[in-house]
């Protein structure tokens, strides 16, 4: 699930004590949709003398990189701006949503190292060696919070809403407070950031507007050979057309998607037809640094459709739909219930 991360909240509090001000201290956000660089409080003076520095970061980035120019960029958060429903956007009792995906699992490849044993934001057991792991988890936070701010009249209930499931509100962890004793918090408990947890963020500056309309479409075995591709009723598919022609936006989402154990990186989501290709977005697949973990569970992805409808829906040859190693092992096929979402019929 994305949102207010209850580790960060004792962390902080912890650090606050530590140095004497533990109603002032707040952690800082790494607001990476503008900021595509490391902070430089993280990243200089680069050796041990920075408590902030980690060796185990990607080194391009480390040495001054920048993040690939699609992951957590801007126009990745206005596509998930458009998702009204919590589970698609932040997850369920049973999967993570499509913030997860991008930015919150993307952001942790671009940051760690990108080869075996993946060190430390690569890697779900190390990710908290990094500092920026909290300046990374409190700008997922930002975005939580402003998603909700999305919520107003005339849209249908529930929309930019978070859950009311027992099941999501009453779930409880325990930590160690800034006096050393076991607190227990449950997620109910961190939606209300303002008085519960001590802060809050600016407004979004922008509003984006919903993806209300909703058709199913099958992902299924096409005629190019590259990978599956879509296919939307007749009538459907013209409106979806005229959609894209008014500007959009279009999101294809996808959920119960299957990744085997042995796929490890980032694969981007490509809608090829022809010569031509089309990026539809990124899927990273981070785990522990040893893989010692279960079968991942299925994933909700939410890729961006708008620029590519008209060759996925195209009547002859549509695009396939292929998935393209970037800095990854193995691979695999892009399968699972799916359904395009526009704003408007």
């Amino acid at each position: 699930m994305c949102g207010i991360a209850p580790t960060s909240t004792f962390f902080e509090r912890i650090l606050g004590h530590l140095i004497g001000d533990l109603e002032a201290f707040r952690l800082p956000y790494w607001d990476w949709e503008d900021n595509r660089k490391l902070p430089t409080e993280y990243a200089e003076p680069a050796n041990a003398s920075n408590p902030l520095w980690d060796r185990d970061r990607n080194g391009d980035l480390a040495a001054g990189g920048v993040l690939p120019v699609t992951d957590g960029a801007s126009e990745r958060i206005a596509l998930l701006n458009g998702l009204t429903d919590f589970a698609t956007f932040g997850g369920n009792d049973v999967r993570g949503g499509a913030c997860e995906v991008d930015p919150h699992n993307i952001l942790h490849e671009d940051v760690g190292i990108t080869k075996p044993p993946f060190n430390d934001m690569g890697s779900l057991v190390l990710a908290a060696r990094d500092p920026l792991f909290y300046a990374h988890h409190c700008n997922l936070d930002k975005l939580w919070s402003r998603w909700n701010q999305l919520a107003r009249p005339g849209l249908p209930p529930g929309a930019y809403e978070n859950p009311t499931d027992p099941r999501f509100r009453n779930r409880r962890w325990t930590f160690f407070d800034e006096n050393q004793q076991p607190v227990s918090i449950s997620a109910g408990d961190l939606l209300n950031h303002r008085e519960n947890l001590r802060y809050e963020y600016p407004p979004a500056s922008n509003r984006y507007e919903p993806l209300l309309a909703r058709y199913r479409c099958e992902i299924g075995k096409g005629a190019a050979r590259q990978g599956p591709s879509i296919r939307v009723d007749n009538e459907e598919a013209a409106m979806l057309r005229a959609e894209a022609d008014r500007g959009g936006p279009i999101a294809l989402i996808v959920e119960g998607l299957k990744i085997p154990n042995g796929a490890r990186g980032v694969f981007d989501v490509e809608a090829v037809r022809g010569d031509r290709k089309i990026r539809l977005g990124s899927i990273p697949t981070i785990g522990d640094a040893a893989m010692r973990m279960p079968p991942r569970k299925p994933m909700m992805i939410a890729l961006d459709a708008t620029k590519a409808i008209g060759e996925l829906l195209a009547e002859a040859e549509p695009a396939a739909i292929c998935i393209v190693p970037r800095a990854a092992q193995a691979t695999f096929m892009l399968m699972g219930a799916a359904e395009l979402r526009s704003h408007r019929p």
